[in-house]
């Protein structure tokens, strides 16, 4: 909802693109189930350790 909210705000002043939007915004619903799909039957141990490895490619990614 509050994402919603702060979308709607940005369209009414003009700062948002909803074609950009729409085309950034479904591959990310398609990615957000596809991830929570192979995300549930992986052992808890080993999801955080590939978060770890995922989180500091990340970092080094940044720097």
């Amino acid at each position: 909802m509050q994402t919603f909210s702060s979308s709607f705000t940005f369209y009414k002043g003009g700062k948002l693109n909803l074609k950009t939007g729409i085309a950034l915004g479904v591959p990310v619903i398609f990615g957000t189930v596809i991830g929570a799909q192979i995300a549930t039957p992986i052992n808890h141990e080993v999801f955080e350790k590939i978060l770890g490895v995922v989180m500091l490619s990340m970092v080094l990614f940044l720097f």
